[in-house]
């Protein structure tokens, strides 16, 4: 029989994403987001949207709130994280300017790539005018250069994680459709295709 540990178990993905969790809201939210930050070896921000995905259960406009405790001012007793951030140019379901914010609060420039649909879609009109599923969109279920551009993110976090977040590749090398890291200052404005 084992002996007990004397550290604290990691909260498991069931217990955060409770809806039914007898805590109000707020002290839920804290709860997952302190605990998710001390638990999680490596900082994922993946910016997927609002689903499941997303640092579990935080709503995606506290994220730029808690983006400051990855590296630049952890939390007591938690190290500074090793993070990478993606996102897509002009994201119509979690807007850029929610995203710049993000990266501005958690000093995440130099951990970004950007991947920029809009030029993508002014060379091939079959993708998706609104990326924000860009990295899912699978071969055989989306069109051959969303889904060449689906799997070099994927590498890249692949690389990434087996790296232990040492190694960070721009997916496409030269290439024009994804920028890492970013060089210019993040997007503040919408710049939806129409």
């Amino acid at each position: 029989m084992a002996e007990p540990s004397s550290q604290p178990a990691p909260p498991s993905v069931a217990s955060l994403r409770s809806p039914r969790e007898r805590v109000s809201p707020r002290a839920r939210l804290m709860w997952t987001c302190t605990d998710l930050l001390r638990f999680v070896p490596i900082g994922i921000v993946l910016l997927l949207g609002g689903g499941p995905w997303n640092w579990f259960t935080v709503p995606w406009w506290l994220w730029a709130a808690y983006a400051v405790h990855l590296r630049s001012r952890p939390l007591a007793g938690v190290p500074a994280k090793k993070v990478i951030l993606q996102y897509a140019r002009t994201d119509q379901t979690v807007p850029n300017p929610t995203t710049s914010a993000i990266i501005r609060a958690g000093a995440l420039q130099d951990r970004t790539t950007v991947f920029r649909n809009d030029l993508a879609f002014a060379a091939d009109p079959t993708f998706p005018k609104n990326p924000h599923t860009f990295l899912t969109r699978v071969p055989g279920l989306a069109p051959p250069g969303a889904a060449a551009v689906a799997l070099a993110a994927q590498e890249q976090i692949a690389l990434f994680l087996s790296s232990g977040g040492a190694t960070v590749i721009d997916p496409d090398g030269a290439g024009p459709l994804f920028e890492t890291p970013l060089s210019v200052p993040p997007w503040e404005d919408l710049a939806y295709i129409p």
